[in-house]
């Protein structure tokens, strides 16, 4: 997206497609809870269309373009659950709660997924034909096992993109074996025991340092905001710290995450030249990084990926910025909204918080799976069907 002419680019062919939730498989076995099947596991499926036989249908002159095949399903679902408008993601938890556990029954019991319209969409992007929700366990679980009928290649969250960007925002979440499987095989040499020991050295620095600060606010009578004290910096800072990003830098890579982020979102007001620009800006800065370990290699993370081998490949300098992307954004923002969400919960169930604090060693790593399950950082990622294809009962 750094070239926006991108933006201008001819619509590429469409093919069927699908969704699937980032937290699945934190969640995977515990297929007995409910709310696995509403929030924390919500998979889209979709399916698009040709470009020799779209047929556009204007919404009307506030909304982009829709693009829809002439034979598409008519949309359809329950509750007045319309997924695809973020006025669905403001309602109280407990409405969307209900509307999700209707639309797990009329999958399993009544005429199968729903059908919904993608009505938001983020200025100057273009609107897709609309996606299947499969909303329960085992619908998710036998999209997610897989890979070789379900793409992630054409992307992962709706609205429809050039292939050009894909990579450059996903890395490897928007790719497909055997390239997913070489790539995933170089990243993981940076996670050795070694490296991950350092991490939680890190986790545990960064944590004090911020805990000290808070305490030294709250002793000159200041006010406490949680998100921006904790939950907003830690996981930033944390991420700098394995990629080697300099102290003085991280307030400009956050910037560049908001940027990123805060496309469609009326507390950023960021449109989509808003986020070109920050993309473009963060991956220029982490090309450089990524050149100047290859070079003059140091302890960190970025330095053993850049001189990482399978099969005799490296990683470019471009692959790293966009694995640099996908983790200083993708990664910051579902462990600050965890984080958050963690606090909030535990704020409002004071005797889950004393029982935590009581039995932290025992329940630590078990809380922090639970938080990921109610929090639901990741709403949904899509996937594209390489074929017809049943699910459940669709």
């Amino acid at each position: 997206w750094a070239v926006v002419e991108i933006i201008a680019a001819t619509r590429r062919t469409l093919r069927p497609r699908i969704a699937i939730p980032g937290d699945l498989a934190g969640v995977a076995g515990q297929a007995d809870r409910p709310v696995v099947e509403s929030l924390a596991a919500q998979v889209v499926v979709g399916l698009a269309a040709g470009a020799d036989d779209l047929e556009r249908h204007p919404r009307h002159d506030t909304h982009p373009p829709r693009v829809r095949r002439c034979h598409m399903p008519e949309y359809r679902t329950v509750m007045d659950a319309h997924l695809g408008d973020n006025n669905f993601w403001i309602k109280p938890l407990d409405e969307r709660d209900a509307a999700f556990a209707a639309m797990r029954t009329e999958s399993k019991h009544g005429d199968g997924m729903c059908f919904h319209e993608e009505i938001s969409v983020i200025e100057g992007g273009i609107r897709g034909p609309g996606f299947w929700s499969a909303v329960t366990y085992d619908d998710i679980k036998e999209v997610n096992r897989k890979a070789e009928l379900f793409s992630s290649a054409a992307g992962i969250t709706l609205g429809e993109q050039p292939p050009e960007t894909l990579e450059f925002f996903g890395s490897m979440i928007v790719m497909d074996n055997p390239r997913h499987a070489k790539f995933r095989m170089l990243v993981q040499k940076g996670f050795t025991p070694k490296t991950v020991a350092a991490i939680e050295d890190s986790v545990k620095a960064r944590a004090k340092r911020l805990v000290a600060a808070a305490k030294e606010k709250k002793a000159a009578g200041e006010e406490i905001d949680f998100v921006e004290s904790f939950a907003a910096p830690l996981p930033l800072q944390i991420i700098c710290d394995m990629l080697g990003v300099p102290e003085a830098d991280e307030q400009q890579i956050f910037d560049w995450t908001n940027a990123i982020l805060g496309a469609g979102d009326p507390d950023f007001v960021t449109d989509l030249d808003g986020l070109i620009l920050g993309a473009a800006g963060m991956f220029d800065y982490a090309q450089a990084l990524g050149e100047s370990r290859l070079t003059d290699p140091t302890d960190d993370i970025a330095s053993i990926l850049m001189h990482a081998e399978v099969d005799g490949q490296r990683l470019t300098a471009a692959e790293f910025g966009s694995f640099f992307i996908l983790l200083a954004v993708a990664g910051n923002e579902t462990t600050r909204n965890a984080i958050s969400w963690g606090m909030h919960q535990l704020t409002h169930h004071p005797d889950q918080r004393e029982l935590l604090r009581h039995n932290f060693d025992e329940m630590s790593l078990q809380a922090a799976d639970e938080i990921v399950r109610w929090a639901s950082p990741v709403i949904h990622m899509r996937r594209i069907a390489n074929e017809d294809v049943e699910v459940g009962n669709t």
